[in-house]
């Protein structure tokens, strides 16, 4: 398991309040299994980072395509904040090593669960949200988001399949398709 001076390391943050990131590394499987510890888990700071999230990643997209409709905006944000994007920006940052988690889970394959990485960056971005403010999590959530809205926008992942098929049968077919 990665320590928490190693994750730090890794991230090239100093979290001022140490306790804040080892609560967002806390599944909760790990407080069931330790109860007598009395440590939090990392829900809420789950919540609250998917928030942080939502506005570091719109703000982006505002500034990145300054005459886009805001359905599109919408649309791009939500494929880049989806889970499985999310679970690989934990990989990277290495959240899969630092997570307490409970045997079962640990078992059961839980450092490779992609909700569970999703969860843990989305705590990552809440703790750091909460320790440093709304420009430290930019700095650590702007280069990733950024690096994946190129895959994002090259491979058309805002549109979803009844929009892409519409569009397809418009294209080679000349008509919209119709639903029963």
């Amino acid at each position: 398991m990665l320590a928490l001076d190693d994750l730090q390391d890794h991230l090239g943050i100093r979290f001022d309040n140490l306790e804040l990131l080892q609560r967002a590394m806390t599944h909760r499987s790990y407080v069931n299994e330790n109860m007598e510890l009395g440590l939090p888990d990392n829900q809420r700071l789950e919540f609250l980072g998917d928030a942080v999230l939502d506005f570091i990643a719109g703000e982006l997209l505002f500034h990145q395509f300054p005459d886009e409709q805001e359905g599109r905006l919408t649309r791009l944000r939500a494929a880049l904040v989806r889970t499985e994007t999310l679970a690989a920006f934990a990989e990277e940052c290495r959240l899969n090593e630092a997570l307490m988690l409970g045997r079962g889970e640990e078992e059961n394959g839980g450092r490779t669960r992609t909700s569970n990485l999703c969860d843990a960056f989305e705590a990552l971005v809440g703790a750091l949200y909460l320790d440093q403010g709304i420009e430290a999590a930019s700095r650590l959530a702007v280069p990733l988001l950024h690096s994946a809205l190129d895959d994002v926008v090259r491979n058309e992942m805002d549109k979803d399949a009844k929009s892409s098929l519409q569009e397809w049968s418009q294209r080679h077919l000349n008509t919209v398709p119709t639903y029963e």
